[in-house]
């Protein structure tokens, strides 16, 4: 879902009118991380969803355009012994002339506001912590393709086996990955059942890649196993294997 997204963000937008951001959690007590990271997925659908409304004032017909990975920080957890999430998210970010429909510093701020209200449900005003959101979100231009960009993401599970053994394993997001519904909508109309000669190529080891019939093809890894596969058929391929199922 998430690459298909990518590949219909680029096709209407362009890889010039597409942005990559990322929110993180700021620094703050382990308590009232533990808090925020065990809500996370309802954090990061709501600053979707605001991200979204905002966008959508800008230009109407790019409602419901983005899609986002959550990522588990490696590095910062190897420091703190705390796996603390964060969202990469692609979308549409101006109408091309670099006049950006929403800055970072707005981006901040509706990120401020989200954690602000989930902690004020929680503690009391006057034990409410400071939170400074100004290295906890960051957008700039796509540089390179947003397929790509956001694959490695989800190909990522390094950290997995670790939170089982930290004995955070209760607090892993709920949710790894977010599309706007318009855009699933979209995709979901063009999906096919995948041919068996293509499965049986795969199964049997066939490079695809050296053989032309894929542009690329790796497989998604967690804990060790592969739980799927991921690539984009070449044109070659595409008529390949479209004919011979």
């Amino acid at each position: 879902m998430i690459q298909n997204g990518c590949y219909r963000l680029e096709q209407i937008y362009s890889r010039k009118r597409l942005a990559f951001g990322t929110i993180t959690l700021p620094s703050l007590p382990e308590d009232y991380l533990l808090l925020l990271i065990a809500d996370w997925s309802e954090l990061a659908r709501q600053f979707l969803q605001q991200l979204d409304r905002e966008l959508t004032r800008h230009s109407p017909k790019s409602r419901g355009h983005y899609v986002g990975v959550t990522e588990i920080q490696p590095e910062r957890m190897e420091k703190s012994g705390i796996p603390c999430p964060h969202l990469h998210f692609i979308y549409p970010a101006h109408a091309g002339d670099w006049n950006w429909w929403i800055t970072a510093d707005r981006m901040r701020q509706i990120w401020h506001s989200i954690l602000s209200a989930r902690l004020a449900q929680w503690v009391p005003a006057d034990q409410l912590p400071e939170i400074n959101c100004r290295a906890a979100c960051n957008c700039q231009r796509l540089k390179k393709s947003a397929a790509k960009e956001m694959g490695k993401y989800l190909s990522k599970g390094s950290c997995i086996k670790k939170i089982k053994d930290s004995g955070y394993i209760d607090f892993l997001p709920s949710a790894w990955w977010h599309c706007g519904r318009i855009l699933a909508t979209a995709i979901k109309k063009h999906i096919i059942p995948c041919p068996i000669d293509l499965l049986l190529a795969i199964r049997q080891g066939i490079d695809l890649v050296g053989r032309g019939l894929c542009e690329y093809l790796y497989p998604v890894e967690r804990d060790g196993h592969i739980f799927g596969w991921s690539g984009k058929l070449s044109d070659l391929g595409n008529k390949f294997f479209r004919n011979s199922s």
